[in-house]
């Protein structure tokens, strides 16, 4: 984006910052007159960081922070009925509800939007805030350890992150993305073909992971940045395969970043996405703010 906020799927959005840049209808028609070439994997992740700012730019990268709002679930009327029921049973063991029922203003059947904020310290460091209702959830990782706090499911004392969670974080690609110095990172990568991808065509690249995780990439064959970015997570306590699209993509001091991602999990309807409206490049970051929140 280990579950940030309310949803993890998330945290894997917000995380793999790689890179796409899915092309509109002008585009898609110039494409669908030539065949894309084979290149070599090299070639094409050459290409795939130069077309993402370089690799100096994303060298001299070492914080970068990014807010705005994400999707968080519908509302719906049982949501308003299950807290309506836990307000008339005071005292008695809380359940543990969905983060929607938090939310009981919200009209039903429609999409919940929450705003977040995102600071990433190499390496491999990040906090996310997620403000729910009048409360703000976080979320760190140091590196080595993790830890939440979450008041919007009734819970104000700091947690650590169980071990799937630390699994999970240690497995994220640093700020610049999984086809960065994949080498030197052990990651092994292979090419797998060619593939449409929301009207185009990508390269599809498969990535072995020093851990052992594997991720697939999706490289546009015109402009060589990802179109998509797919891993195999645990969600609602099942291994599903969460499918994460990049738009919009601007350029900023250098280096291009997604201003909006979409996540579609295996198995469920519809997208999740996340809206990205300021961006901070090297902001002055705290230590204070990837240790155990107070």
């Amino acid at each position: 984006m280990n579950r940030p906020l309310p949803n993890e799927s998330r945290r894997s959005a917000l995380v793999a910052l790689g890179s796409a840049w899915l092309a509109g209808a002008t585009g898609f028609s110039a494409r669908a007159e030539t065949a894309p070439a084979a290149l070599p994997v090299a070639q094409i992740i050459e290409r795939h960081i130069a077309a993402r700012g370089g690799a100096a730019a994303w060298k001299s990268v070492q914080t970068l922070s990014m807010s705005g709002q994400l999707d968080a679930g519908r509302s719906s009327a049982d949501a308003a009925k299950l807290i309506e029921e836990t307000r008339k049973a005071p005292g008695q063991p809380r359940k543990r509800l969905h983060p929607e029922v938090q939310l009981a203003e919200a009209k039903p059947d429609t999409t919940i939007r929450l705003p977040y904020l995102i600071e990433f310290r190499r390496p491999r460091q990040m906090r996310v805030e997620l403000k729910v209702k009048d409360t703000t959830a976080v979320q760190v990782y140091d590196g080595k350890q993790g830890w939440k706090l979450r008041p919007y499911l009734g819970r104000h004392e700091v947690e650590p992150y169980t071990a799937s969670e630390l699994k999970l974080a240690a497995s994220q690609q640093e700020i610049d993305g999984p086809l960065f110095n994949a080498a030197a990172k052990g990651t092994k990568v292979e090419a797998a073909g060619i593939e449409d991808v929301a009207g185009a065509p990508a390269y599809k690249l498969k990535l072995t992971l020093k851990s052992g995780d594997l991720m697939t990439v999706w490289v546009d064959t015109r402009t060589f940045l990802d179109v998509k970015l797919a891993t195999v997570r645990h969600v609602a306590g099942k291994e599903r395969t969460v499918a994460t699209y990049m738009r919009d993509f601007r350029k900023v001091n250098g280096i291009l970043l997604p201003f909006q991602l979409e996540d579609q999990i295996e198995g469920q309807r519809g997208v999740q996405r996340i809206d990205i409206d300021q961006v901070a490049v090297n902001p002055k970051l705290a230590d204070s703010r990837f240790t155990k929140p107070a």
